[in-house]
């Protein structure tokens, strides 16, 4: 009879001076994705970039690579649960009687991709309304396209980066397509709502 052993911590506790990284590091990080995010969107960078260096657009219509965004986001949802029950078979922690438990005792590699579906799956309903308010709405397809194709690549760079346990990047991906899915719905709502962040540029830095 096998036993499995229990999973105990190794992390250790955090100094003062790393708290206080950490907690200034999360609102500039954010602060930054939201400048980079906003300016690169407003001036068409990334979409003046697909539109010069791919074939894209000649293979479906541009208004709509949001929805071909929406299914490759989508796509995930099969991705996930086969890398993760691969990982789990070949590692010797999956239970066919009881799935849902056996993904307790998984570690390492098939900790980080359970994780990373975990947190896409959370998020996922704010791409789609995103992707949906923003059509429906009729923001400006430039930037429809824009950020839609940056979160749907972050998504993919997210589960990229979570399963090879690179933190910062990881991270970097999380912002960049969370935001673009929050100013996908925040154009829907106020559509000069980069005209409003440039003014502020403008004024206060």
């Amino acid at each position: 009879m096998s036993s499995k052993s229990t999973v105990t911590s190794v992390t250790q506790p955090l100094t003062p001076f790393n708290t206080l990284l950490i907690l200034a590091f999360i609102p500039l990080s954010n602060l930054s994705t939201i400048l980079i995010l906003s300016y690169i969107t407003r001036n068409n960078y990334i979409y003046d970039y697909i539109e010069s260096k791919t074939p894209l657009f000649s293979i479906i219509a541009e208004d709509k690579v949001p929805l071909l965004c929406a299914l490759v986001l989508s796509v995930l949802h099969f991705i996930f649960p086969y890398i993760t029950l691969q990982n789990r078979i070949l590692g010797e922690e999956y239970d066919p009687n009881y799935p849902r438990i056996s993904q307790k005792s998984v570690t390492g590699l098939g900790l980080r991709l359970q994780s990373a579906y975990e947190n896409f799956y959370e998020t996922y309903p704010m791409y789609m309304a995103g992707i949906i308010l923003s059509s429906i709405s009729q923001v400006d397809l430039k930037y429809q396209i824009s950020l839609s194709l940056a979160l749907t690549v972050g998504r993919y760079l997210h589960l990229f980066f979570y399963s090879f346990n690179i933190p910062m990047l990881r991270a970097f991906a999380f912002q960049y397509s969370q935001f673009g899915g929050f100013f996908l719905i925040l154009l829907s709502v106020k559509p000069d709502a980069f005209e409003f962040v440039a003014d502020v540029l403008n004024n206060y830095v």
